[in-house]
């Protein structure tokens, strides 16, 4: 009888052993991954995070990346260019930079009021990439004229739409689906030049 009471204990005792041990080779591990983990973390951050006074003082190097997305409005679309940096933007600090997008803004030129630019930012700043952002929108070409349907009628406005500058005398009806559905919509005029090209077309 001893010897059961015996046995049993020493199994008992051999199994708690064995479980305790298993508990704290389960801890260790555990406790020696996170720490692992965390001085991953540390030293990613200590490599990245630069005191502000550092971040303010880079520069973008010569063949440092550039990316420019743009951005349709209208549409929704994006397209993506990519290639290396302008050496107009090489040796610029990030303040630099945005104040040239500033003046820029400030003083469009023609052809970006042309085609209907929005807002021109920059989206990310290191020393060996940049990255930018341009919108365009339909809404904000600037323009002379503005043709509009009016009782079934092309008319044609200023390009503020706050005058008529001229009654056509073209029936909707001779247009195609497709020029009418332009001209409900409105269609914007850069110059008499074209203006006068459309409505040669609408009456041929």
């Amino acid at each position: 009888m001893e010897n059961i009471v015996y046995r049993f204990v020493s199994v008992i005792s051999c199994l708690c052993i064995i479980f305790s041990y298993a508990y704290y080779k389960s801890y260790s591990d555990s406790y020696e991954k996170n720490q692992i983990s965390q001085k991953v973390k540390e030293e990613a951050v200590r490599e990245t995070a630069l005191p502000v006074e550092n971040k303010e003082n880079i520069i973008v190097k010569p063949g440092a990346s550039c990316v420019y997305e743009i951005y349709y409005a209208d549409t929704g679309e994006t397209l993506r260019e990519e290639g290396y940096v302008s050496s107009q933007f090489v040796a610029l600090k990030r303040k630099d930079i945005l104040s040239y997008l500033e003046d820029y803004m400030k003083d469009i030129p023609e052809e970006e009021k042309e085609k209907g630019l929005v807002s021109y930012k920059l989206i990310s700043f290191s020393s060996d990439a940049i990255r930018f952002q341009k919108v365009y929108s339909s809404k904000n070409i600037n323009c002379a004229y503005c043709l509009v349907l009016e009782n079934n009628m092309v008319v044609v406005y200023n390009g503020n739409m706050s005058e008529i500058c001229e009654y056509t005398g073209i029936n909707a009806k001779e247009l195609s689906i497709e020029e009418q559905k332009k001209l409900s919509e409105g269609i914007k005029v850069k110059d008499e030049a074209e203006l006068y090209s459309i409505l040669e077309d609408y009456s041929s």
